[in-house]
C-alpha cells in the first residue's frame, strides 16, 4: 500500500505551522492585483492582498492553477510511490478541483 501525501489549494489558508507539521502540500491558485499574476502563499502573502485592496478599493481576482503546475507539483510525488489526498475549493467557486482532476488523468495515461 502506498503512503497517501495531503495537498491542498492554497484557499485553505492553513498556517505554515500546520502545513510543516502534517507535510501538506499546496497548489497555488493565482491572485491578481490589477495586471500581476502573483502565487498564492509562495510569492504573495494575505496582509498583502489585504493592503493591496485597502489602498485601490478592489477585490482581487484569483485564477486556478494550470494544468501544467498541478503536474509538476503532483507529478513527483507520485515518482515518489505515494497516492495523493487533493482538497480543493468548491466547484461552484472555482475550476480548480477539476483541473487537479485533469492533471491527474494525464499523469494515469
Amino acid at each position: 500500500m502506498n503512503k497517501i501525501r495531503v495537498l491542498a489549494d492554497s484557499t485553505c489558508d492553513l498556517s505554515k505551522e500546520l502545513l510543516d507539521k502534517y507535510n501538506i502540500g499546496i497548489l497555488p491558485l493565482s491572485i491578481i492585483l490589477d495586471d500581476k499574476a502573483y502565487f498564492d502563499m509562495m510569492e504573495i502573502t494575505p496582509d498583502r492582498i489585504y493592503e493591496w485592496s485597502d489602498q485601490v478599493g478592489k477585490t482581487p481576482k484569483t485564477a486556478s492553477p494550470t494544468i501544467d503546475l498541478a503536474i509538476s507539483t503532483f507529478k513527483p510525488i507520485l515518482d515518489g510511490g505515494n497516492d495523493i489526498l487533493f482538497f480543493a475549493i468548491s466547484e461552484e467557486m472555482s475550476t480548480t478541483a477539476n483541473v487537479a482532476r485533469i492533471a491527474a488523468a494525464n499523469l494515469e495515461a
